[in-house]
């Protein structure tokens, strides 16, 4: 992990180092499932940005930092524990989000269900939850 989104995640104590904490690891988090099917795109980068900007109401030039540094980060249980206690709206919008990228191509492939499903396990969001969020446009 760079030192850079090591500092974004250690950061707390004031409400915008805590959505900038909150913000970093959603990035990994959906930027490993964006990579999931081998490849990630730039309507998928775009759509991660929006939502970051969306639910965290964060400047466009920190959500570009935010990507820079999150980018083949590894999701570890630091990135998902931070998940973990966002609201259940957030958890939500998070899940939609990730339906977003999943179908950004048309099609669900089995690396992204299997990553969605374990990130809906990891952040404490019921599968049958997800499974809904999730299901064909």
């Amino acid at each position: 992990m760079s030192e850079r989104l090591e500092r974004l995640l250690q950061a707390t104590g004031t409400p915008d180092a805590d959505r900038r904490r909150a913000a970093a690891a959603a990035a990994v988090v959906l930027l490993s499932l964006a990579g999931a099917d081998g490849k990630t795109s730039s309507v998928e980068t775009v759509t991660i940005g929006r939502a970051l900007r969306d639910v965290f109401a964060l400047s466009p030039s920190v959500i570009t930092e935010i990507l820079a540094v999150a980018k083949g980060t590894e999701v570890a249980a630091e990135h998902t524990d931070v998940i973990r206690g966002f609201s259940y709206s957030d958890k939500i919008r998070v899940a939609e989000t990730m339906r977003e990228i999943i179908w950004s191509d048309g099609a669900l492939h089995d690396d992204e269900s299997r990553t969605a499903a374990w990130v809906s396990t990891a952040i404490g969001l019921p599968i049958n939850e997800l499974r809904r969020i999730l299901a064909a446009p």
